[in-house]
């Protein structure tokens, strides 16, 4: 019952009849609600990606209080900075594992 959408990219690369043939031969593989051929690189048809995606995602109320902006507390948020800044300034290895306690 989910919809299918499918995105064909790289189509600035398509030289000829290409991205046709690929929606030809994926048409008949998937039964996608729609066929969508984008560049990211470029940009194309990224606008009506994004269209398509959000016309089929369902509506519900909110998980959280709209003045709510995060389930993280303040002491996460100072450790992942001091976390980021070993990692950037450190100038040997370090486990990625590293945590701040």
């Amino acid at each position: 019952g989910t919809p299918i959408l499918l995105v064909i990219n790289k189509i600035d690369l398509a030289k000829g009849s290409q991205v046709k043939d690929k929606i030809d031969y994926w048409k008949n593989l998937i039964h996608a609600k729609e066929i969508i051929p984008v560049s990211a690189k470029a940009g194309t048809n990224l606008e009506l990606l994004f269209d398509s995606i959000k016309k089929y995602l369902p509506e519900h109320p909110g998980y959280y209080p709209k003045d709510d902006l995060t389930d993280r507390s303040e002491r996460f948020f100072a450790s992942e900075i001091i976390r980021e800044k070993i990692f950037l300034n450190y100038e040997q290895e370090i486990p990625y594992s590293t945590e701040v306690g």
